[in-house]
Formats: C-alpha cells, sequence, structure tokens
C-alpha cells in the first residue's frame, strides 16, 4: 500500500466518552449533522456544566496543575455550528500561541463537541494560572469576534480565576451583565451580531493561514532554484525579504477576500430572474436554483478578481514592480473564499472539502485564454506532453489543486514519520517538482528543461528518504545553473502548506496526551 493509501485509510478514533451522539467509538465523523442547529434546554446546558466541572476536578488530581476550560459565549438556544466550531478551534490555536510565547508546555487537551456547543479542556506546564488567565483574557480581548470565547482557568487548589474587567456585549458597548439583566436587545439582534462576528473569524482564519502558508513556503529549505533561506535560486530581482514584505502586503487582501465569500449568501444580486426567493420560498427550492447558484457564484468571483486586482497592484508597488506572488494571489485567493463560504454556509470546511469547492469557483471564472504563462506554454507544448499534463494555475484550480491536495497528503505522512515542519513542507517539494507541468520551467528552459526537472524530481524521489535533502542541495545547484525557476511549484507548495495551516481549523474532537509520565 502506498503512503497516501496509507493516510487516506487511516482511521482516527477516540475515547468513547468523548461521542456525545451516540456514546460508542464511532470514529471521525462524530454525526455533526444530528447536532447541527440542534437546540439546547436549560436541563441540557446545566448537565454540561456539571460535567465541565467534574472533568475538572479530575483534571486537576491527576496533573496538579491549572485547567484551562474554553468553550463559547453564544446566545439563543443553538449552541453549536460548523462557523461556531471554527471560531473555537481559531480562539484554542490563538491560546495555545499566547501561552506557548511563554515557554508553556502543553501536557493534556481534551474536546468535546455536542448539541450543547464546543468544550476543550487544557493543561498546560510552566506559567501558574495568573499568568495562564492574564494571557487568556488578551486572547479574549484580542480580536472583535474573541468576545464569543469564554475561557476559565482553575486553579490547582480549585479557585476559578476572575477577570479585572468585565465583557462587553456583543451589540453595544455597554457591560454584557448590564444588557443582559435588562434584556436590551432582541434574540434577532444578538444572533444577527453572533453571525457577523462568525464571519470575521473565518475570514481571520483563511487570511492567516494564506499569509502563514506564504511564509512557510519561502523559508522552507533546501528549494532547488528557489528562493530559500541560504540563497536566492535562479533569481536576480527576488530574496527572502522581498517575499516576505509581498506577503505582509497581501495578508489584509485575504482577510477581504474570505470575508466576501463567507458574506456573500447575504447578497441578494446573486439570484436569477424569475427566482422565488423575493416571495418567500426557499431558493433551493425554485426552479431556477440551478441558474440562481450560477449566477450567484459569478457575483462572487467579479467581487473577488476586483480585489485580486487591486491586492497585485500592492504587491507590484511594495516590491518595486518584482512578481514576487502573482500565482499565489489567484491560488490563495480561490483557496480562502472557499474556506470561508464552506464554513459560512455550514460545510465541512476540510482541506480536501476546501479543494473542491475552490474547484467549483474556478469553473465560474471566464478563461484567461492566451495571455498568460499558463496558456503560452499549454499553446506551445501541451501537443507532445501527456494529454492528461495540468498547465498552469488556472487549470490546476479547475482541477482541484491535485498537485497540492498530493503534495498535502505527503505533509501528513511525513508528519506521521516525524520529520519538522521545514522537513516535511521540502520532501513535498519534490514530489511536485515531480509531477507538475511548471509553466515556469518551460518558459525559462523550454520542454528540454521542463522535463529534466521532472526526471531529476523523481530520481530524487526515489531515493531513500534520508538522502533526498541532502540531494535536494546539490540539485539546487543544477538549476540556479540552468537558470530554472519553479515558481509554479512554489505556489503549488503554498497551496499545500495553506491546506496544513486550516485543518487544526476543521475539526478538532479528541484527547491528547503530551506526557508520557506525569506527577505532582
Amino acid at each position: 500500500m502506498s503512503l497516501n493509501e496509507t493516510i487516506e485509510n487511516t482511521e482516527i478514533k477516540c475515547d468513547e466518552r468523548l461521542c456525545a451522539v451516540c456514546g460508542h467509538n464511532c470514529g471521525h465523523s462524530h454525526h455533526a449533522s444530528e447536532i447541527e442547529e440542534k437546540p439546547v434546554s436549560v436541563e441540557d446546558m446545566a448537565a454540561a456544566r456539571e460535567e465541565r466541572a467534574s472533568r475538572q476536578k479530575e483534571l486537576i488530581e491527576e496533573y496538579g496543575l491549572p485547567v484551562v476550560s474554553f468553550t463559547m459565549n453564544v446566545p439563543g438556544p443553538v449552541k453549536y455550528s460548523k462557523a461556531i466550531e471554527n471560531c473555537f478551534n481559531v480562539g484554542v490555536e490563538e491560546l495555545k500561541k499566547a501561552l506557548f510565547g511563554f515557554n508553556a508546555k502543553l501536557v493534556r487537551e481534551e474536546y468535546r463537541i455536542s448539541h450543547t456547543g464546543c468544550e476543550g479542556m487544557l493543561v498546560f506546564k510552566g506559567p501558574g494560572a495568573r499568568l495562564i488567565k492574564a494571557a487568556a483574557v488578551k486572547v479574549e480581548d484580542r480580536y472583535a469576534f474573541s468576545r464569543l470565547f469564554d475561557i476559565d482557568v482553575i486553579d490547582k487548589n480549585g479557585e476559578k480565576l476572575s477577570r479585572a474587567k468585565p465583557r462587553k456585549c456583543l451589540v453595544c458597548d455597554k457591560t454584557a451583565s448590564v444588557c443582559a439583566r435588562s434584556r436590551a436587545h432582541s434574540l434577532d439582534e444578538l444572533k444577527k451580531a453572533t453571525d457577523a462576528l462568525l464571519r470575521e473569524a473565518a475570514a481571520y482564519a483563511a487570511g492567516m493561514a494564506a499569509f502563514d502558508a506564504l511564509i512557510a513556503e519561502v523559508t522552507t529549505t533546501p528549494k532547488p532554484g528557489l528562493v530559500d533561506r541560504v540563497n536566492n535560486g535562479a533569481n536576480k530581482d527576488m530574496d527572502i525579504e522581498l517575499f516576505e514584505k509581498s506577503a505582509e502586503t497581501l495578508a489584509p487582501y485575504f482577510y477581504s477576500m474570505a470575508y466576501t465569500a463567507a458574506d456573500t449568501e447575504a447578497d441578494p444580486s446573486g439570484h436569477a430572474d424569475g427566482c422565488s426567493q423575493d416571495e418567500g420560498v426557499n431558493c433551493a427550492d425554485c426552479p431556477s436554483h440551478e441558474s440562481c447558484t450560477l449566477e450567484h457564484g459569478a457575483s462572487l468571483m467579479t467581487k473577488l478578481t476586483i480585489l485580486g486586482v487591486e491586492a497585485e497592484a500592492k504587491m507590484k508597488q511594495a516590491t518595486g514592480g518584482v512578481n514576487t506572488h502573482k500565482g499565489a494571489i489567484f491560488c490563495m485567493g480561490l483557496l480562502v473564499s472557499a474556506y470561508a463560504k464552506l464554513v459560512a454556509e455550514g460545510k465541512s470546511h476540510e482541506p480536501l472539502d476546501v479543494a473542491e469547492e475552490a474547484k467549483r469557483l474556478a469553473a465560474l471564472r471566464p478563461d484567461p485564454g492566451r495571455g498568460t504563462n499558463g496558456a503560452e506554454a499549454r499553446e506551445k507544448y501541451a501537443g507532445d506532453e501527456d494529454p492528461a499534463a495540468v498547465f498552469g494555475a488556472d487549470a490546476q484550480a479547475r482541477a482541484g489543486f491535485p498537485a497540492a491536495v498530493n503534495a498535502y497528503r505527503r505533509i501528513l505522512g511525513f508528519k506521521l514519520m516525524g520529520f519538522d515542519e521545514n522537513d516535511c513542507y521540502a520532501l513535498a517539494l519534490l514530489g511536485i517538482m515531480a509531477e507538475l507541468f511548471d509553466t515556469n520551467a518551460y518558459k525559462r528552459a523550454g520542454r528540454e528543461g521542463a522535463a529534466f526537472v521532472r526526471k531529476r524530481a523523481a530520481e530524487i524521489q526515489a531515493m531513500p528518504l534520508s538522502k533526498r535533502l541532502p540531494e535536494a542541495v546539490v540539485f539546487d545547484r543544477e538549476l540556479i545553473e540552468r537558470n530554472i525557476n519553479c515558481g509554479g511549484a512554489a505556489d503549488m507548495l503554498a497551496a499545500a502548506i495553506f491546506f496544513d495551516k486550516i485543518a487544526p481549523y476543521s475539526d478538532r474532537r479528541g484527547e491528547y496526551t503530551h506526557e508520557e509520565e506525569h506527577s505532582h
């Protein structure tokens, strides 16, 4: 069985106690559809609180350390949705980053998702309870959507630490407790405010993953023929600092694209003529639903294209006209939009789902025709290559980014083998270069040069793992001598890293112990 088949066929199991729906060791799905939009009762919430308190006590007794209890402040009877879970996962990642900054070591984490909401229990070694609480408060106050986070810290003596300043209302700037007591806002107002914050969280997750992916891609070393931490590859006008500056310039645009995609369902301009939406009939039930969907998607793509053009102009302004990330703007624009759109629609937003949604969005985009590297390479060389060859970023997108998806699967495999992040990405790049019909390589070195890249990368892929990265350094010198830059491979690596970065936002159910032994 191949590595990819092994990864795809691996079942992820978790403790029976954690399945809130069936109570069995049911695997990865956890019947999400059965808890989506399921209202809770007062008794349900009271039982959940009692169970949390009991588990907090057990963890304190077991580890002798403070316990962090992470839940969500969601008004109304519905406490779970895909968007709520995404926001919860974003908050958990932000809390971890904050505490890792204090050299905290995560020794235990467990997550439970049910119709009563998203719950996390985390145990950190290192900082004391008061420092953990200070970090938690900063996370709760950092972004607008952080208002939805409810992070309790229970000291090892059982004391629950309090905030110095009260929380703000979801709707206005007054204290939340004051508005709650006076019932200042209707449930509709609270839900509308919450939905807006959840969209912001989805856009933030996608935008940050895109930025992190671009930074991780350029710093991955070695990268044959490309800019990395050792050299500038086969480039005379680019270096790592320029790529980092470009990524920082593009980050706000990735957020804007994602927010636009998450908010687009509220835009009535997507409905086709004759749609019965205006008559109170669900659009999905009307005869013109298919044309509505197409028109709606086209409307979204128009908005995304405008943002993409603006992003490219800003990029060139920041880099002095150097094209650092033109391909990445297109690829990442589709991916962040696909992710945020899936979250907003309450659909599964795991990496492979995002690739499929990006494929659907790409199909709504007008064919770019001539004028791009991909189109020129396809016209000039495709007739002599494998009929299944995918030339250029547009073709990759319309096919669902197969090069990036395959690379992401390899990254998962390398992680399971214990490789660090840099080496996972560097090894995955070799796989991309062995398979990709890279239009940059065709442009720089023609058919012969592009064939050399694929053949040489495939040779390295066939070597034992321990020899691949040292040989990649030799490959780097060979491409520099031939002046071959595989920018298309870099874009696909960035897309694969994006999948890796969004994975923690997709599904966090389970229990994880990070130390084999503990004592107090």
